[in-house]
């Protein structure tokens, strides 16, 4: 049987942060609906990284608990020490330019990368270098044009690759 993927897009914000709501209080912790929403805004509405990003301030709690910013925080810092080793990976065939056009993507965003301020940041001074770098960096899978410019596959490595010195 061949299989098949189908896109099946969002799921409204009000329904889902009433879902984490309930499954966060039965575990006794409280989740405000402006962390749901940084949470949201993070990984750009992506349920399963919504998920992912849950479950590691579920982690991190403790029965009792109001999540706040802090648990933001570590919750990103939980996710980067348990995908260090995956990441590591990801930039081991990754040639110097690539690399300072992920962090460059990692930093400036996506939506004009073959500006002076993108060029700048990625310590290039040609556009047709950082195409080549783009296009590279599309068959590893860790970034793809969208319809609003480059975006990471992952939010998560993203943010590690935005802090990385």
């Amino acid at each position: 049987m061949a299989k098949t993927s189908f896109d099946v897009g969002n799921i409204p914000d009000d329904d889902f942060f009433e879902f984490a709501k309930a499954r966060f209080a039965t575990g006794r912790r409280r989740l405000p609906r402006i962390l749901f929403e940084r949470v949201l805004g993070f990984v750009d509405r992506t349920s399963g990284d919504v998920q992912e990003m849950c479950d590691a301030m579920w982690q991190i709690s403790k029965p009792g608990d109001t999540l706040g910013d802090l648990y933001f925080e570590r919750g990103i810092s939980f996710v980067f020490d348990r995908e260090n080793g995956a990441y590591a990976v990801f930039l081991k065939p990754l040639t110097d330019i690539q690399l300072r056009v992920l962090k460059a993507l990692a930093v400036k965003g996506g939506e004009h990368p073959l500006s002076n301020a993108f060029l700048e940041v990625a310590q290039l001074t040609n556009t047709a270098t950082v195409r080549r770098a783009l296009t590279a960096l599309d068959r590893t899978g860790l970034v793809y044009p969208g319809p609003s410019g480059w975006r990471f596959a992952s939010p998560f490595f993203r943010e590690w690759m935005r802090r990385r010195k």
